[in-house]
């Protein structure tokens, strides 16, 4: 039977850094072509003893490792090299083997792209500057715990991760090192926005709830302007910090539950 994870089907073909080379996971790899972990792995397998046979190193293309699995036990995985990938892809046939070659090659592209970006001293001072902004905004919501706490919160340290969250959205990002200049810029206007509304609500003696809510709506505008935000509000009868990513799907947060 076929593990949950090689049943998933994925439109991009995810990419990463590991020692040192742009990797992706032949699980992630099973997924996009629509095929069972088990038989992409045979075919690396396969591959990989070709190359034992000819004396030709594999590490270039296939590299062992592991991931764990929904019992907690440890699963053979290989990462796949952008040779490797082409490796792979050259067993593939049909319109699943070409739709794999043009994703490999697209998010290799692109991932290429990002590292020569990330290098380049324009992002190095643009995350710098995130940094310092980051530092802004954390105060304030220290500032909005402490508040919150005093008018009966129980459970108000969650803001720091609900709101920071939030931000994330309302950027676009899902990991900040990995973000686009143009990303991490957005996110400081966003954090100086959420800074800025917690000191007004504090100073307006509003409610700590209000302060919450009244930040997603700042976004929510933020977005509408500047075409950068995810959020969607969710409505009034809706559970308190709960707001809506893409298509109004509801996420809810865990910031309070009073």
């Amino acid at each position: 039977m076929p593990e949950k994870q090689d049943m998933i089907h994925l439109s991009a073909l995810p990419v990463f850094e590991y020692r040192g080379q742009i990797v992706t996971n032949s699980r992630d790899v099973a997924a996009l072509i629509g095929k069972p972990h088990f038989m992409i792995m045979r075919t690396i397998r396969t591959m990989e003893t070709h190359f034992s046979q000819c004396n030709f190193a594999s590490a270039d293309f296939f590299i062992k490792a592991t991931y764990t699995d929904e019992q907690g036990k440890p699963r053979p995985c290989y990462y796949l090299t952008q040779m490797g990938c082409e490796m792979v892809a050259n067993k593939q046939t049909g319109a699943a083997g070409t739709l794999f070659t043009a994703q490999y090659v697209k998010a290799f592209h692109a991932m290429k792209e990002f590292i020569m970006e990330r290098n380049s001293p324009i992002w190095q001072d643009t995350r710098a500057l995130t940094k310092a902004v980051r530092k802004q905004e954390t105060d304030a919501i220290r500032e909005l715990v402490e508040y919150a706490t005093g008018q009966g919160s129980k459970h108000a340290v969650r803001y720091y991760t609900s709101i920071s969250r939030i931000a994330n959205k309302a950027a676009g990002i899902t990991d900040r090192d990995r973000a686009h200049v143009e990303e991490l810029t957005a996110l400081m206007l966003i954090e100086r926005v959420i800074a800025e509304e917690i000191r007004a609500g504090i100073a307006a003696g509003k409610p700590y709830k209000e302060i919450y809510t009244a930040i997603q709506q700042r976004l929510l505008t933020f977005g509408e302007i500047t075409g950068t935000s995810t959020l969607c509000l969710t409505p009034h009868n809706a559970p308190h910090g709960a707001f809506a990513v893409g298509e109004c799907t509801d996420i809810t947060e865990t910031a309070e539950r009073e």
